[in-house]
């Protein structure tokens, strides 16, 4: 089953006729939508009529809705034009459940794919805002008496259509059609750049309409090469909890600032369900907040997220969960074996006759000298009073101190993973190592700490 939406005007005629003729060949059922926006008062009443009307000339059952689109409006204190498009995702998400339809069918031409890229450009875009209207498209829709969001499948079969040829279909099919006054009031941004801007870019390139489509082409397909790469670095370089991520900065400074942006709004489409609220200028807001890697910055971003950056991350989400201390332990940390802690990570250990191979950064790797270890070796979170002497040093410091001179913010404290045996902290993973474990150069027996990403944990666990 296939919903078809119909405003009666020429566009959605002409696609109502021709997927009628088509369907019974496919094996699809059709259902035509209409909705009145109460903007044009008798005129629009009208629409309605005439759509009703070519609906059962065509034996196709017709729904038509009703919404006081000023009234949205001034509810969602947006424009005319966002709350009537408001307004028709909801009602088409409404009618598409009710229904069990595979979507809705949009009479979207070319030249209204022409008319969004310049819209966009004047509005201001990037990459993603270019490629404008796709064939078919699945967005997030929370219809008007539902709490959560439903996805709504858009599809668009005559973007590749000019309005001239819908016009010369019509007339071969003696098909009329209604005219919506409202088109041509030049109250509306959409109208000045359809009859005053195009008809400029005409003048000087009569095959415009063909040249901003390639462009919206091209744009399409650089996009969603740009997104697949940036989900594959997402994937590498993050941790998903249900409602946050922290993302490693030492990893996320390789890449190049193109796939940055976008992992930045995946990252919050992920966390959200969808990008709902999300700007362009919320995700440079961020990208200038990560980029400063200063300890402690932080961003607000929209539906009660923050950024913060932390020491050696950054992490993405509500901000009362940040700022929820997530203590945990005392675990016990069999060797050889590993356990998982907070913050999607594992602390590995290993036993071996000699220090380990280890990577470039050694900040996440310890070699203890297993004789010094007393009783056996436990995992847990940082408690008051907690002290050690670290590597190199003849005094004991508070682990807090050590955790202030790193930089760490306090929101992660609680998360950095003390290994402690029966005679104290040996481990403050990350940081510091006591000096009383330190290997000599005859030792022959060595403990191989390591503290890693959790590779097992799926984006939803």
């Amino acid at each position: 089953r296939l919903c078809v939406a119909v405003s009666g005007g020429a566009d959605s005629t002409a696609l109502l006729s021709a997927l009628s003729r088509l369907a019974p060949d496919f094996g699809i059922t059709l259902h035509v939508l209409h909705l009145n926006h109460c903007l044009r008062g008798l005129e629009a009443d009208a629409d309605a009529e005439a759509v009703r009307a070519l609906a059962d000339r065509l034996g196709v059952p017709c729904t038509v809705g009703r919404v006081d689109v000023d009234a949205l409006r001034r509810r969602l204190r947006v424009g005319v034009e966002e709350a009537a498009r408001v307004a028709r995702h909801q009602f088409f998400a409404e009618q598409v459940g009710r229904l069990g339809a595979a979507g809705v069918a949009l009479a979207h031409t070319a030249d209204d794919q022409a008319e969004t890229v310049l819209l966009r450009l004047i509005r201001g875009t990037g990459l993603r805002g270019l490629a404008a209207m796709r064939p078919v498209t699945v967005i997030s829709v929370r219809p008007a008496e539902a709490a959560a969001t439903v996805s709504l499948r858009l599809l668009r079969p005559m973007l590749r259509a000019s309005r001239d040829a819908v016009r010369a279909y019509l007339d071969a099919q003696g098909l009329p059609f209604r005219v919506d006054s409202s088109n041509e009031t030049p109250d509306y941004t959409r109208n000045r750049v359809r009859t005053s801007l195009l008809s400029a870019l005409r003048a000087e390139n009569p095959r415009i309409v063909e040249a901003l489509c390639r462009l919206a082409d091209t744009a399409a397909d650089d996009y969603d090469y740009l997104e697949a790469r940036a989900l594959e670095a997402l994937g590498s370089l993050a941790v998903f909890d249900r409602d946050s991520a922290r993302v490693d900065l030492a990893a996320w400074n390789m890449l190049p600032r193109a796939l940055r942006r976008e992992a930045l709004r995946l990252a919050y489409t992920r966390i959200r369900g969808s990008e709902a609220e999300l700007t362009v200028t919320h995700v440079e807001d961020a990208l200038r907040c990560v980029e400063s890697l200063a300890t402690g910055s932080r961003i607000d971003w929209p539906s009660g997220l923050i950024v913060a950056v932390g020491a050696g991350s950054f992490t993405i989400g509500p901000s009362s969960t940040l700022k929820e201390p997530r203590r945990f332990g005392p675990l016990a940390l069999p060797v050889p074996g590993e356990v998982a802690v907070p913050a999607g990570r594992r602390v590995v250990a290993e036993r071996r006759v000699a220090p380990c191979p280890w990577s470039r950064d050694e900040r996440y790797h310890a070699d203890l000298a297993a004789s010094a270890i007393v009783g056996g070796l436990r995992l847990r979170s940082r408690r008051p009073g907690d002290r050690l002497v670290p590597l190199g040093m003849m005094g004991s410091r508070k682990v807090q101190d050590l955790l202030v001179d790193a930089k760490v913010p306090r929101a992660e404290r609680d998360q950095v993973p003390i290994v402690e045996d029966d005679a104290g902290i040996v481990w403050l993973a990350g940081h510091r190592q006591a000096e009383r474990t330190r290997v000599g150069a005859s030792c022959a027996d060595v403990i191989c700490l390591r503290l890693r990403a959790d590779e097992s944990r799926t984006p939803d666990s």
